[in-house]
């Protein structure tokens, strides 16, 4: 079964035990609202429906970065935590992959992760976690 939603510069879709969020467009002055990374997370949870569940986030058609506060309100809310259980990303430009390294080195270091150039190698990633979270964390 897959669910779709667009919000603003971002779509998810829930498919097949994966989380896919595609960032169509960042400019690198933008400031994230509180209210828009609320949406985005009651929109990962209302998709993930409280299961844990791997996010396949795909990057590589988006240029520019978030700001430190936009970073860290993913990487740190609780809510979103309950919820993430591995991190696969599409990046194709250095750019990109250093700052997802960066990332996560600062801001998420324990969920495991891994930056992918295709989305068919993210989904491999991902597909390695889907029904594991039951065997791991029962």
């Amino acid at each position: 079964m897959s669910q779709h939603i667009v919000l603003e510069k971002a779509e998810f879709q829930y498919e097949d035990g994966v989380l896919l969020i595609t960032f169509n467009t960042v400019e690198s002055d933008r400031v994230v609202s509180v209210d828009t990374l609320e949406r985005y997370a009651d929109t990962i949870i209302e998709l993930c429906d409280n299961r844990r569940t791997p996010f396949l986030i795909d990057v590589s058609e988006a240029w520019g970065s978030y700001s430190v506060a936009a970073a860290r309100y993913f990487a740190k809310s609780e809510r979103l935590y309950s919820v993430r259980l591995a991190d696969a990303f599409v990046a194709k430009d250095t750019r990109s992959v250093l700052s997802i390294r960066s990332f996560k080195r600062i801001y998420d270091p324990f969920t495991p992760y891994q930056i992918c150039k295709t989305h068919d190698e993210a989904r491999e990633f991902c597909d390695r976690y889907v029904g594991d979270y039951s065997k791991t964390f029962g």
